[in-house]
């Protein structure tokens, strides 16, 4: 009984705040002020709906800045050297998070001299746009 716990465990001593218990006023001015970045002056004058869309905002965004995050390793991962044979989709890297149609496989294009040409005529044209204006 190392540490004197069963099992060898460890105690660490905010192990007993961990229990769930309903959020108090201080864990939500935390939540403002770090996670929102608002100051104890703009918390107070917020109403509960306020705080709540600010909180429904910010959960969003953190959605949206995950997704992006898992586009970036699901391209890495499908289109690098060492590529799986099965195509990884948004699904295999955030289950739960993403619907049926959403977690199909991007499609593989094959590089042709013809689709080249057109990606390079595509990039001509921008680059003539950009310079008339």
């Amino acid at each position: 009984m190392a540490g004197g716990h069963a099992g060898g465990e460890t105690r660490r001593p905010s192990a007993a705040r961990e229990i769930a218990r309903d959020p108090s006023w201080s864990d939500y001015l935390v939540f403002a002020r770090l996670r929102l970045g608002i100051s104890d002056e703009e918390f107070y004058r917020l109403s509960p709906r306020q705080f709540a869309a600010l909180w429904g905002g910010w959960e969003r965004k953190e959605r949206e800045d995950l997704r992006r995050i898992a586009l970036l390793r699901m391209d890495l991962i499908n289109f690098s050297f060492c590529r799986p044979k099965k195509p990884i989709t948004l699904g295999d890297l955030l289950p739960g998070e993403i619907d049926a149609a959403e977690a199909e496989p991007v499609r593989r294009h094959r590089m042709t001299r013809k689709l080249r040409q057109e990606i390079a005529n595509s990039f001509r044209s921008m680059a003539v746009l950009a310079q008339s204006s």
